[in-house]
């Protein structure tokens, strides 16, 4: 318990307000709910008999917290990079295979050639190429 309370305290040295120090003290009505999260998982998963194990303990849980709140950041970046949902009928997708000049090829799924260069073009992982050579799709 003593080492939870030394954990805690350097938790609410590093976050706003010194929030998870009053809400180790007791105090229920902080209106920070990243502040209750963090303090609930401390207190919940500090495992061990050693400080070292319960530091480990309690780093596991506030990483596995991380990945799952960068998945929903992710997630959500995608519905807000998506637009307002069609509601008339979808265009198909069809493969298209962009090569450029000296570089290569690589196939996205698009409604038409220039959707596939725009994908290109927006492509962090494409080769910087200025010169298109050809778009296709795989009916020619």
């Amino acid at each position: 318990m003593k080492h939870i309370n030394k954990l805690l305290k350097v938790a609410d040295g590093t976050y706003p307000d010194g929030l998870i120090e009053r809400l180790r003290k007791g105090e229920e009505q902080v209106g920070d709910g990243l502040a209750k999260f963090i303090f609930n998982e401390m207190n919940e998963t500090a495992e061990g008999k050693t400080p070292r194990e319960i530091s480990e303990s309690v780093i596991k849980a506030l990483e596995t917290g991380v990945r799952e709140l960068d998945s929903v950041i992710r997630a959500l970046r995608q519905v807000k990079t998506q637009g307002p949902k069609r509601t008339g009928p979808r265009k198909r997708l069809k493969e298209f295979t962009v090569t450029w000049v000296r570089k290569g090829i690589k196939t996205y799924k698009a409604t038409s050639e220039e959707s596939a260069e725009q994908q290109f073009s927006n492509d962090p992982n494409a080769p910087d190429e200025e010169q298109t050579t050809d778009v296709y799709t795989q009916e020619g």
